[in-house]
Parts: structure tokens; sequence; C-alpha cells
């Protein structure tokens, strides 16, 4: 990252730390043992430069790529800034407890809030200072009332970067014990404590798991099914009673769609041996499902096809489309900017997203520039409507391409590297 920049994309520069090739660079580079007390305050320096940078957008987009990558490069490099890192993170990634408590805020600077960051952040948590993150999600355990919108989150979570902490273990193991506890949350904390542990305790974790299976095993939770969708090794006995618990679950149910029955399937075959009497019956629930969810992509191409008829496109077949997407795109920023309807401005909106998230088009780096451009004169309520595609653009270009494209072209000069 240049060492002038403010504010703006320092002309002809490059900023490596958005692109994901030097990633492993700067996590070697980090995780190196210092030559002398300088080094060390360099890359304290760096660090500190990374969760401070100002992209000068209205949103903040390379301000989150940056803070994301201090939280991977921690682990290599124990920063002062630790702390307040993983704290950052875990913040956004329970960002329902701040707007249950009032923290929300509809200010566009305060989009950290939407679900992109979110999912965003979550992401960043395996590797991320992770034993730090487990301090700071314990206490989301505590109290059953005030943090009960997002105990299932962060007793989940803590299957996912608890390995080996002590402290997280035994969370969960409290869980598991308490018999006033929710049954939902000693569920999924069997299922984490399984992840995370080995000897006695995940032995006890799995057998919670078996005698909950045991109580009503039409019952099969989707944590559950997943956690054994993952690789798993139980003892051989175990194994034969929960491979015999999914088949006879398998028998009540019909091969339609739906994500529960699909997962039940899946896991099922990961766990079940080829000549089972009910494999070939949960890879065909497994088949038609998969089938059903083609449909369904299907389906969202001809919606989309249709709203672009509605907002006066006329008749534009799928083939069509990828030929004529400037033109798509440069209409729906046209009803974005000018509409007031907000009917139509929603629809508008919609198209872009499926366009865009839906992967519905190739070679898309084309036309984001153009989807900025458009969007960045919008409202605020707007934009942050759409933030979803612009933190869908800000991942897939530069970040001078994109500022470039959201301030004024014509004054600015192009900060893009020859």
């Amino acid at each position: 990252m240049p060492r002038n920049h403010v504010d703006s994309p320092v002309y002809a520069k490059r900023y490596r730390i958005f692109e994901p090739q030097w990633k492993e660079v700067i996590l070697l580079w980090l995780g190196r043992e210092e030559k002398d007390r300088e080094e060390k305050e360099e890359k304290e320096a760096f660090i500190k430069r990374i969760i401070n940078f100002n992209d000068g957008l209205n949103g903040k987009f390379y301000w989150y790529r940056a803070y994301f990558l201090a939280a991977a490069v921690i682990p290599e490099f124990r920063s002062h800034l630790a702390d307040e890192i993983a704290q950052q993170i875990i913040t956004w990634s329970f960002d329902c407890f701040y707007k249950e408590v009032g923290y929300f805020s509809k200010n566009l600077q305060d989009a950290q809030f939407h679900s992109s960051i979110i999912e965003g952040a979550r992401a960043a948590l395996p590797e991320a200072y992770y034993h730090k993150a487990v301090e700071f999600i314990l206490p989301l355990l505590e109290d059953k009332i005030k943090y009960r919108q997002i105990r299932h989150e962060a007793i989940e979570t803590l299957g996912v970067i608890g390995t080996g902490n002590s402290d997280a273990i035994e969370a969960l193991n409290s869980i598991i014990d308490d018999g006033s506890e929710n049954i939902c949350c000693v569920e999924i904390a069997s299922c984490s404590l399984v992840k995370i542990t080995t000897g006695n305790r995940q032995a006890k974790a799995i057998q919670k798991i078996i005698n909950w299976i045991k109580s009503d095993s039409s019952k099969i939770a989707i944590s559950i099914s997943n956690l054994f969708i993952e690789t798993l090794k139980i003892d051989c006995e175990s194994l034969d009673f929960i491979i015999e618990v999914f088949a006879k679950h398998l028998e009540k149910i019909d091969p339609f769609y739906s994500h529960h029955n699909w997962l039940s399937a899946k896991a099922f075959l990961k766990i079940a041996p080829i000549d089972h009497p009910q494999y070939q019956y949960a890879t065909d629930i497994k088949n038609i499902t998969e089938a059903r969810i083609k449909q369904l992509e299907d389906s969202v191409m001809d919606a989309l096809l249709t709203d672009i008829k509605l907002l006066g496109l006329g008749d534009i077949t799928a083939k069509e489309l990828e030929s004529q997407i400037l033109k798509v795109i440069s209409h729906l920023n046209l009803i974005l900017r000018t509409n007031q309807d907000k009917e139509t401005q929603e629809i508008a909106g919609d198209c872009l997203t499926s366009i865009l998230l839906g992967q519905q088009v190739s070679n898309q780096a084309i036309f984001l520039h153009l989807v900025i451009q458009g969007l960045k004169d919008c409202p605020d309520d707007r934009i942050r409507e759409n933030y979803s595609v612009l933190w869908h653009c800000a991942q897939n270009l530069p970040y001078p391409t994109f500022y470039k494209a959201w301030h004024d072209s014509a004054t600015t000069r192009d900060p893009e590297v020859p």
C-alpha cells in the first residue's frame, strides 16, 4: 500500500493489500521473525495503516476489505491491536445483537450492519486471532434472555473457531449439562463440542446426540445432518446406530425439494455403505433436490427477463441478455437515479442484484464500473438497499478502478496503474 495514501488512490500505484495473490506474501512477511525492533515497529505500523485505511468512499467498501485482511494476519504477528481487531470482527459477525439493543443506525456510514459485511466478518473469524475471538464470544452465552437471538449462532461459531480452546470447550460442556437449557442450544452445543475436542468430552457429546436422536428419531436437526456431512470419526457401534436412524428418517420423507431432506440424504450418503437398502433412495432425494435447485435458478432468469420487459426494455431472451447488457444496465441505473416510484425502483434494484450476484452474465468486470457510476448518485437509502451489489463490485475491482468509477471521472485524474 502506498505510504503516501491519504483518502484517494495514489497515481500509478498499486494497492497490493487488495490483490488476492499478495495475501500469502503479506502473511509470510508478518510471520517472519523480526531482525530488530525497527522491523517489529514497521509491522505494527503496517497493521495500524490497514485498519485505519480511508478509501474516500461513502460506504467504506475497501476499509472493510482491509480490516478483514488485518484479521487474517493477526495470528502471524501478534500486534498490540489484536484485541481491537478481534472485537471489531465479533461485533460485525453478531450484528443482530447490536440491532436489538438499539445501536443500529440507518446512516450509510454505518453500513457495516449490512448482511454483506456480516458474512464477510464471519468468513474472517476462522482466520482471526481466534483465542481472543472466543474470549469475546463467551459472554454472549451467559445471559439467556438478553442474548437469546444470537446464542445459537455464538454456540455454532465456537464449533468453528474453538478447537483446543479450554474455555470454549468448558462453556459448551456446561450448556450440555444444563438441564434448564434450551434443547436447540444443547443440540448445537453438542455438535460444536464434537468438532473442537477429543477423548472423553467428544464421546460425551456424541452420546448426547445419540440420546437426543433416540428420544425422537423423527427430529433429525439440520445441525446434526451437517455434522455428519463433515468428516467425523466415531466408533462403529455408534455409527451403525446413526446410519439406521437416518435410514428410518428417510423412509418417512417424500423425495421432493426440502433443504432439510436434502441435508439428511447427504449426511446418510456420507456415512452409509453403498450396499445399504436405503442408499439408492437417498441418492434419488439428493438428485431430485439438486434438479429442483436448477429449476429455481432457471426461474430466476425468467423472472429477471419478465421484470426487464416490465421496465420498458422489451422482450429480451436469455441469449440476448449478455449482448445487450450495457443497454440494460444503463436503463436500470437511470431508473434508480430518476424514477420516483418506489416499487419501480425496487424492481430495478432486484434486476441489478440478479444480474450481478446471480452470475447471469459473464465478463462482469467490463460493466461493473457502469453499475458503480449509476448507483453512486442515488440517495443513501437506495445505495443501502443495493449495498450487496456495490460490495460485489468492490470485491472484484482494484481499488483505483472502483474509486475512479465512484467519483467524477471528468475531474478526477486517472489513478489506474498504466
